[in-house]
């Protein structure tokens, strides 16, 4: 779920350097421009009335061509990766725990933020640790890369209905019925959209540029995800329970009586008692064989 509250920046008194800042929830009642409005009507299913923005990608150019190996070496939170040389990931604890990504060319990019204001106070953070490694770094505007949002139709699909489907057809980009069976990747036409549609009904959007586009490609699939739903006709769920069934029952039959069934429990007396009955039988067969070959020897040397 996502939390439309803000948070504001707060810092230690003890140093100016200091990693102890952290965020906090501020309950201001300010809505922000990516979030639609809570729907209050409970029972309301469908793509547009469920749609919500779970967290946003953002990105900011700090002004200044940045030496990530020396920026590694003066802060602590930040890891250098010798097979990617011009970016580096910072990451900031606290209450949250937050992370960034600091490019050579001064460009910080900012995932999974709630709202424009937590990624400004993680920018001011990344700005603060600057002055560690000599760098003035500069926060300028905010922007916003990418939206990631969800919905729920209120039903479940059949992702075979989906993929014949006349306006599927042209805009699925990855499925793979044997390692992913439960989702979909649909590329919205006219839109930047790319869309995850599962079986249980939820679908992902990501890669919209504001909430007006993710609506758009909401838009869009509502009729056509109510016309692959799964009916009760159907019998998908019923035909897996019933294949597991006759499964089972056809391992039973074949399993022999005398055979250990590894996923029953045994207790301890009976497992060794059973263990010291195989040990006496074999005792015994060894011991008959033992004196057949005594006596065979002995006719032969008689005879």
């Amino acid at each position: 779920m996502i939390d439309d509250k803000e948070y504001i920046y707060v810092s230690s008194a003890s140093s100016d350097y200091d990693d102890d800042d952290y965020l906090v929830e501020n309950d201001s009642d300010e809505s922000d421009e990516f979030q639609p409005k809570p729907n209050k009507n409970k029972g309301v299913y469908g793509l547009v009335a469920t749609l919500k923005v779970r967290t946003m990608n953002l990105s900011t150019n700090m002004g200044t061509i940045v030496d990530i190996y020396d920026f590694c070496q003066r802060v602590k939170c930040a890891t250098f990766n010798p097979r990617m040389k011009n970016k580096t990931s910072i990451r900031l604890t606290g209450s949250k725990k937050v992370s960034a990504c600091l490019f050579q060319n001064g460009l910080l990019y900012i995932p999974n933020c709630h709202t424009q204001e937590e990624g400004f106070l993680i920018a001011q953070r990344v700005s603060k640790l600057g002055k560690r490694a000599q760098i003035n770094l500069k926060v300028d505007k905010i922007e916003v890369v990418s939206i990631i949002g969800v919905a729920k139709c209120g039903f479940k699909i059949r992702l075979q209905r989906l993929l014949k489907h006349p306006n599927a057809r042209g805009c699925i980009k990855r499925h793979n019925p044997v390692t992913n069976s439960a989702s979909i990747a649909l590329d919205v036409p006219e839109t930047s959209v790319n869309a995850g549609v599962y079986s249980t009904g939820s679908v992902v959007f990501r890669g919209a540029k504001n909430f007006d586009e993710m609506m758009k490609a909401a838009r869009f699939l509502q009729p056509m995800l109510e016309e692959c739903q799964t009916r009760p006709d159907d019998g998908d769920t019923f035909l897996m329970k019933l294949q597991a069934i006759e499964r089972d029952k056809v391992l039973r039959a074949e399993r022999k009586v005398y055979a250990i069934d590894p996923f029953r429990k045994v207790s301890l007396k009976k497992h060794k008692s059973y263990c010291s009955l195989n040990s006496s039988s074999e005792n015994s067969q060894y011991h008959s064989n033992e004196n057949l070959i005594k006596e065979n020897m002995m006719n032969m040397i008689e005879s």
